[in-house]
């Protein structure tokens, strides 16, 4: 398993922009006993911070309206729902509230960056208080003032019908969107920077690469920001999502669906890059070695990144069936590296090694950073990567 991250895999992981919310130690601030007479909500700080991960991704950090800035928040028949949107894309959410007296259930929208400012200051549950006509959230040692909109909150809510297509089990969404995220996100154009499923595979290109695995699954695809809102929002679970799409709406949209999460979002009829397609699909048919994937990623990777090295890999197969890694620098010196394997089939050194540039190699590798080992199949025009769940390829020069 690589031990770097790259590209969207460290985007991802961030909780926001400038705090991780996995260091936050939210019990160390203890809990609120005292008893609130004031119409209030309570939920636990640490769910919260969940909610926030994703309602980062959702909103808006430019432009003037303020409804794509904020999210609503409103407690009711003993859960706290949250909502957020851009217009585009619209997440619902929901956690359980703490206080069965005394709940206020206004619909009050908060400006994100500002409970952002507040998070490392919670204790171990969030209270806003309504009090003379105003809301406070409970912070360490007392109330701060919270900020809130005046805005038509029937905006927060997308009201399209929508008829379900399908479902999906949230570990396998979630494993697909972790492996194949780093190389949508590195993708040069918009129509590549995306993930997109049909009926038999989920497939992410970029420029020379793809990646796709074999499964049944909805049409629907997913962009950069949708990836980083399902990711985060399926974090854990093992449920069965639904998929749903729009039936007779002006903009067609695709709504993933959860016990207790919602995400209606933005569809296209893109497909992935037919010639990609296509070289993956013949490519995997043929024989390969299988090697050390810790081993191979890593040279790759000190291929593209050594200061003197032209940022290239040569591959091929010897005689016996292993794969030798040249890595030419600019001194007109070459190190050349034998990786020995497990053939799977009859392997035949080309007639002159592969060419591949060393960072998109690395990129396509990356997907694969949860295998032990990788099936490496070389042609003369292409390099493909085999495991039992998935195949890629690349084209070379």
């Amino acid at each position: 398993m690589l031990e770097e991250k790259d590209g969207l895999l460290d985007e991802l992981d961030d909780s926001l922009d400038d705090l991780n919310l996995d260091e936050v130690d939210f019990d160390k601030f203890g809990e609120v006993t005292e008893e609130i007479t004031d119409p209030h909500i309570k939920f636990n700080s640490k769910a919260f911070a969940n909610v926030l991960k994703v309602l980062n991704k959702v909103c808006a950090t430019s432009g003037k309206d303020v409804i794509s800035k904020s999210f609503l928040v409103q407690a009711t028949e003993g859960k706290v729902i949250f909502k957020a949107t851009d217009f585009d894309t619209y997440y619902e959410t929901e956690i359980e509230c703490l206080n069965t007296e005394n709940v206020c259930e206004d619909l009050i929208s908060i400006p994100l960056d500002v409970v952002k400012k507040m998070i490392n200051v919670l204790p171990a549950s969030t209270i806003i208080v309504k009090r003379d006509g105003s809301y406070f959230i409970h912070l360490v040692g007392g109330d701060m003032v919270l900020e809130t909109y005046t805005v038509d909150t029937s905006k927060y809510t997308l009201n399209d019908e929508f008829t379900e297509i399908g479902d999906i089990s949230a570990p396998s969404l979630y494993t697909i969107l972790r492996d194949f995220g780093s190389l949508a996100t590195a993708a040069l154009t918009p129509g590549d920077r995306r993930i997109v499923f049909d009926t038999n595979h989920a497939t992410a290109a970029h420029t020379y690469s793809v990646i796709r695995n074999a499964g049944s699954f909805a049409k629907f695809d997913l962009k950069i920001k949708d990836i980083g809102v399902v990711y985060n929002a399926i974090n854990g679970s093992d449920e069965i999502l639904k998929v749903l799409e729009t039936t007779n709406a002006r903009a067609k949209r695709v709504r993933i669906k959860g016990e207790k999460f919602m995400y209606s979002f933005l569809v296209s009829e893109a497909a992935a890059n037919s010639r990609l397609v296509e070289t993956c699909e013949e490519v995997s048919l043929k024989p390969g070695v299988y090697v050390d994937f810790i081993t191979l990623s890593r040279l790759v990777r000190l291929a593209y990144e050594l200061p003197y090295s032209i940022g290239k890999v040569n591959i091929n197969y010897n005689d016996v069936g292993d794969v030798l890694v040249e890595v030419p620098t600019k001194k007109q010196a070459t190190s050349l590296f034998k990786l020995s394997g497990s053939a799977s089939g009859t392997v035949v050194p080309l007639n002159k090694p592969l060419v591949v540039q060393a960072k998109l190699f690395y990129t396509l590798l990356n997907s694969f950073r949860n295998e032990s080992s990788v099936n490496i199949i070389l042609t003369p025009e292409s390099l493909g990567v085999k495991t039992d769940n998935y195949k890629g390829a690349l084209l070379v020069e």
